[in-house]
């Protein structure tokens, strides 16, 4: 195996969006830690241009949002892997959470040496069938949470801070054996959205996070934007990890929370401006939300 200064990498810390870490694992495939901050950015930090570039992600924490020439969005979420053309992207990503922490691999099918296709073959991988399969992508696959899959990725994490070029080697062509011969263990998703009904669904929880002491009905929202209360629910469940539903109560506890360190009102009273006119209900809900009632949430943190 390859020492650690053998290992051609290259480490970003991007101003007010967070960390980039690259390692070129073999010439033409270079493998990307990602730890971001922030809501949307344009990322040609990223992703190179290029015809001819496979893009794998996998997400650890948080949600990747890829829009795409044909004004379509996919969605990654916790455990899901993706697999798509780059030059079918845009260079637009976003991040609905506020942050992303993932795994990027790129495969530049013009600069792979034979290396890394001779490495492939000893294991019978059919390299021919693989690269047909890569160029014919729908312009994305998204794999859902799979045993296989999460297996590499976590070693994968584990293997930032100790870098070992060979053992890198090593997941990169296990990940792609298993895309050679369909070993993924759950079946992929094409679900996507159009760019009308992301631009709702991100309105939409706008008008979640307003007016906490009052109800909002999914069926008030859906006549308002114009669109059918299932493609509501799918949608910003794409989107945003959760249903409107539990978004809104989650939302609702967070503010709660931040009111029970920053003011003296009662928890009766924090819980009327968050929507919950009886006291014990709110209670409830809160301890649900954050593992603590309203009064030993205070009493803890305050005294942290």
């Amino acid at each position: 195996m390859e020492g650690n200064d053998q290992i051609k990498e290259q480490f970003h810390r991007i101003k007010n969006v967070g960390t980039i870490h690259d390692i070129q694992v073999f010439k033409g495939v270079t493998l990307g830690y990602y730890d971001l901050k922030v809501d949307h950015w344009k990322g040609e930090e990223m992703t190179p241009a290029g015809a001819n570039i496979i893009e794998i992600n996998h997400c650890q924490k948080g949600r990747f949002e890829c829009e795409f020439i044909n004004n379509s969005f996919y969605y990654l979420g916790e455990d899901n892997l993706a697999i798509s053309r780059v030059s079918d992207k845009k260079t637009h990503s976003g991040f609905p959470l506020g942050m992303y922490s993932g795994i990027n691999i790129l495969i530049d099918l013009d600069q792979c040496e034979a290396e890394f296709f001779e490495l492939l073959g000893n294991f019978l991988v059919n390299t021919d069938r693989l690269v047909e399969k890569w160029r014919h992508l729908l312009p994305c696959k998204i794999f859902q949470e799979s045993r296989q899959i999460n297996y590499i990725f976590k070693e994968l994490y584990e293997l930032e801070e100790a870098m070992n070029i060979g053992y890198l080697k090593c997941k990169v062509v296990e990940l792609m054996v298993l895309f050679d011969q369909y070993k993924i263990g759950l079946a992929t998703t094409h679900q996507h959205f159009g760019k009308g009904q992301v631009e709702k669904a991100k309105h939409i929880r706008m008008h979640l996070e307003e007016e906490l002491d009052r109800e909002i009905t999914l069926a008030e929202l859906a006549r308002e934007h114009e669109i059918s209360e299932s493609t509501i629910k799918r949608c910003f469940e794409a989107i945003y990890g959760k249903t409107p539903t539990q978004y809104r109560k989650e939302f609702r506890m967070q503010v709660a929370a931040k009111q029970l360190l920053e003011t003296n009102d009662s928890v009766s009273e924090i819980g009327m401006q968050v929507g919950y006119l009886n006291p014990s209900k709110f209670s409830n809900a809160f301890r649900l939300v954050m593992k603590l009632s309203p009064s030993e949430y205070r009493n803890e943190k305050k005294t942290q």
